[in-house]
């Protein structure tokens, strides 16, 4: 990535992020995440790869009303 889509700033560096889902009837906070961060906006973004994870990870949520988890918990 050579710019951020939003704001155009070149400064784009690699960073973690919180992102909040609902699945299934659960709410599942994933912290953690790794991603792409604009320094300018704040904008992130994540690799497929990193999607396919938490899509995974997201498919097996069953118990918890609400959980909170870590990327690298998640994706093991």
């Amino acid at each position: 990535m050579k710019e951020c889509f939003v704001c155009k700033s070149p400064t784009v560096t690699e960073g973690t992020t919180a992102e909040t889902y609902q699945e299934n009837g659960h709410l599942v906070v994933m912290k953690d995440i790794p991603c792409l961060v604009c320094e300018t906006c704040g904008e992130t973004y994540l690799s497929t790869d990193t999607i396919r994870h938490i899509e995974r990870f997201l498919d097996t949520v069953k118990n918890a009303e609400v959980e909170i988890v870590s990327y690298q918990t998640a994706a093991a």
